[in-house]
């Protein structure tokens, strides 16, 4: 009797093998659409934030030169913070100085009248690529309609999602 109970292998059965790769699987059925929102709302609030800061580049422009300014323009000027492309993979002359530079999955679409007294700008955050996460698009833009005092042209416009200039405001998660 003491023979059989040394001679038994160790290891797994298959039914203990199945078991595990069930609870694995469990495990990342919850996982992996958790982990997927989470890199969604990053983007998005990288997106939300850019526009953000350009809208205030954009308002320091306006300041110093009387109008506002395509991207080309404020990067030149030093207004634009680190972190934003040089390089461009889009131009169109139709838009009115429309470029896109590339950022975090999002492209910006500036839409500046090329204008000695611009007092409009809008720029778009596009969803670039596939865009497989859903990634949603958001706007900001500013229409100046008088002459604003300076109190008024530093309050910084509401980003807004979709393409509309009247769209519902968004802000940070």
């Amino acid at each position: 009797m003491r023979n059989l109970l040394e001679n038994k292998e160790e290891g797994w059965t298959l039914i203990e093998v199945l078991t595990v790769c069930v609870l694995i699987g469990l495990i990342a059925s919850f996982a992996i659409p958790s982990y997927m929102q989470a890199r969604r709302v990053v983007f998005e609030d990288n997106a939300i934030s850019r526009l953000e800061r350009i809208s205030l580049a954009e308002s320091r422009f306006y300041k110093e030169f009387g109008r506002f300014g395509d991207f080309v323009e404020l990067q030149s000027a030093s207004f634009l913070p680190f972190g934003y492309s040089t390089s461009f993979n889009y131009l169109s002359p139709t838009s009115n100085s429309s470029v896109l530079p590339f950022i975090d999955r999002y492209s910006l679409a500036f839409y500046v009248p090329n204008t000695e007294n611009s007092l409009y700008f809008k720029v778009d955050a596009i969803p670039a690529g596939n865009n497989q996460m859903g990634l949603r698009t958001f706007n900001i833009n500013l229409f100046i309609t008088s002459e604003p005092d300076s109190a008024n042209i530093l309050q910084v416009p509401p980003v807004r999602e979709g393409l509309e200039t009247d769209g519902l405001p968004v802000t940070l998660y």
